[in-house]
């Protein structure tokens, strides 16, 4: 780690509403600067296996104008499941990986350099279908 930079983690900070297994703060900032959170989600949306969410910002940053702004890593055979967005859009990023994206009820698959938009009012979910990670920023926007 580099100098001036801190780490620290802490388990077992659970939430019955979403199963959240593992917690793991990061100073990202020289001299108390951001935090980043990374947070293991166990069944998210349904979905098979755990889905890793690394919080790039935080609420304070949001600003009220987005929900979510996190790089979200799913391992072979894990799965992110069918949700339906209101009053709210979503776009992934797909930076590595391949996978099965669901699309409103139209499957396709998607990989590196791949963008995906899920409107307010329409769902989707993502499966990795490769055998490394499928990782992929995703970008909640508030209506």
């Amino acid at each position: 780690m580099e100098p001036g930079f801190q780490e620290r983690s802490a388990t077992g900070l659970t939430r019955a509403s979403d199963r959240r297994q593992t917690v793991i703060l990061r100073i990202i900032g020289k001299n108390g600067g951001y935090f980043m959170e990374t947070v293991r989600v166990e069944n998210m949306a349904g979905g098979e296996g755990h889905v890793i969410l690394k919080h790039i910002l935080g609420a304070p940053e949001l600003n009220g104008k987005c929900r979510l702004y996190a790089q979200v890593t799913l391992e072979p055979g894990c799965s992110l499941g069918f949700h339906v967005h209101h009053d709210e859009s979503e776009t992934y990023y797909i930076l590595s990986g391949q996978g099965e994206y669901n699309d409103n009820g139209k499957t396709r698959l998607v990989s590196a350099g791949e963008m995906t938009f899920t409107p307010d009012g329409c769902g989707h979910g993502l499966k990795n279908v490769g055998d490394t990670d499928l990782v992929f920023m995703a970008l909640i926007i508030l209506d």
